[in-house]
């Protein structure tokens, strides 16, 4: 339970219930008067050294509050009903499905850049990183995780724990016809 003043004087107070996940005016902007541990430069390095690998979006974006996409945002469920219309499968079932929705997050934000542009060199240099990232975005939204792949993995971590906990218990078991395991050459 928070309580408000309108802050015109009077004695009037408003008060509002908040549940766990839900964010007042007054919660945002108390968030945006504290600082972060580190420059705003060391964060900008950091964002740029995980997009170049490929981990575009993990770094929270200060200037974008809204940053944190879940599966119900609207922008995900267009993106998710764009890769079934195209390819018959869901976001999910694909190899990489958050570079996908930040791929398409980074066109969409390039795109608007571009309409609001106005120097040609600039314009060349937008126009040059969108046909990148579009080549990017093709790529990943045919990389579908079909379901035979998925059960190798399963079946190899199957398979791996089981080695695994006999090679931590009793090795011998598995080697122990062998005379090589017996010797020791060290």
């Amino acid at each position: 339970m928070a309580t408000t003043d309108d802050g015109d004087g009077d004695d009037d107070v408003t008060t509002t219930t908040t549940t766990a996940g839900e964010t007042t005016d007054d919660d945002t902007s108390k968030k945006g008067k504290t600082s972060s541990i580190f420059s705003e430069s060391v964060q900008n390095e950091a964002r740029e050294v995980l997009e170049k690998v490929g981990w575009a979006g993990v770094a929270p974006d200060m200037d974008d509050p809204e940053q944190p996409m879940t599966s119900d945002d609207p922008f995900v469920q267009n993106i998710d009903a764009g890769i079934r219309s195209d390819f018959g499968v869901g976001l999910d079932d694909l190899l990489n499905p958050a570079k996908v929705v930040n791929l398409e997050r980074e066109l969409y934000q390039l795109r608007e850049e571009l309409e609001t542009t106005t120097d040609e060199s600039i314009i060349e240099s937008i126009k040059n990183s969108i046909e990148k990232k579009e080549g990017k975005l093709t790529i990943e939204r045919r990389s579908v995780f079909r379901d035979w792949l998925k059960n190798v993995f399963v079946g190899q971590a199957v398979i791996s724990f089981g080695v695994s906990y006999i090679m931590a218990t009793n090795p011998s078991s598995l080697f122990g016809g062998f005379d090589w395991y017996y010797y020791n050459s060290m």
